[in-house]
């Protein structure tokens, strides 16, 4: 409270992005299961966390369905809202504004353990609906074959860095 206290009376409030979230969701610990056990809980790190954007001068929706999409589209997100858009860059998913998805789904990765995720929660690879499978597995390739070239400094290179 104090900091947006002092944000809000601040010259910053107008020209300043403000995004608060969490970069993963609450530890599916034993005392963390039996506080929110329910039908829909699945005790996975993948879940829905909060994503709130305070942006001046730019026409937001007071809420918005991300409709599945991870933490992994949070760069391309700021990136569209900078106005940096059809740039070449090393993120691997799309703003969340974009109308045109690049997955009918979103996907989280947790180690070696892959998730996709939709309105309807979270799926595990061993609980994946039929009509996500081909392309998820097309797309969990794609992030090994990611993590690879990261592992072999392929891709945050600082001597490729414009």
């Amino acid at each position: 409270a104090q900091f947006l206290s002092y944000f809000f009376a601040s010259q910053y409030q107008q020209n300043t992005i403000l995004i608060l979230t969490s970069d993963h969701a609450t530890y599916p610990e034993p005392a963390m299961i039996a506080a929110v056990k329910g039908e829909e809980y699945q005790p996975y790190f993948v879940d829905r966390i909060p994503l709130l954007i305070y942006a001046p001068g730019i026409q937001l929706p007071e809420h918005y369905d991300a409709d599945g999409r991870t933490s992994v589209d949070l760069a391309p997100t700021l990136l569209n809202l900078l106005g940096i858009e059809d740039r070449s860059n090393s993120f691997l998913w799309r703003s969340i504004f974009e109308r045109h998805r690049l997955l009918p789904f979103g996907m989280a990765a947790i180690g070696s353990q892959f998730y996709a995720t939709d309105k309807n929660g979270v799926h595990s690879e061993q609980d994946m609906p039929a009509d996500y499978q081909e392309t998820f597995l097309k797309y969990k390739a794609y992030i090994q074959r990611y993590y690879q070239l990261e592992k072999a400094d392929r891709i945050y290179r600082a001597s490729q860095m414009p």
